[in-house]
């Protein structure tokens, strides 16, 4: 099944603004300078969710539907709903590095279009190892700004 356009930017909304409610309860414990990246990225996140609400809307208005070649299945939108509530939890179980491996490799697999899975895999490996160095080098390196911690580190 497929939904119209507007429909999954207010979706996406709709979930961009429940993840910046979970971060900035997540948050509450924070104080001085490790508060810093936590607002600055609720900053962006609520930006960004508002941003949707107000195209969603727009394009409700304008009843645009969806083109041939960007169909927006109701099956890619739960996998990344799960995906993304299931990396929330494993971020407090498991720690922030652990957690996003997982989730990005994962996410990166599922809805990863090409039909060859060795693609997928090695495409998901090097989007995961760049962006959890590159989080390193620059929230814990540079910044020093520490990550959630779980049992793995």
């Amino acid at each position: 099944p497929m939904m119209r356009k507007s429909t999954a930017d207010l979706a996406a909304a709709a979930f961009c603004l429940v993840i910046a409610a979970m971060f900035c309860a997540q948050s509450s414990d924070l104080e001085g300078v490790s508060l810093f990246y936590p607002m600055g990225l609720l900053g962006f996140i609520i930006a960004g969710g508002l941003t949707l609400v107000i195209m969603g809307l727009y394009k409700r208005r304008q009843s645009e539907a969806l083109p041939d070649g960007e169909a927006v299945t109701l099956r890619r939108v739960g996998i990344i709903c799960a995906t993304s509530a299931a990396y929330a939890i494993l971020v407090e179980l498991l720690g922030f590095y652990s957690a996003s491996a997982i989730f990005l490799l994962g996410s990166t697999m599922l809805l990863h279009d090409v039909g060859d899975w060795k693609k997928s895999a090695l495409a998901g490996c090097i989007l995961t190892v760049i962006m959890c160095a590159a989080v390193w080098a620059c929230f814990g390196m540079l910044l020093r700004v520490p990550t959630p911690e779980g049992l793995l580190f």
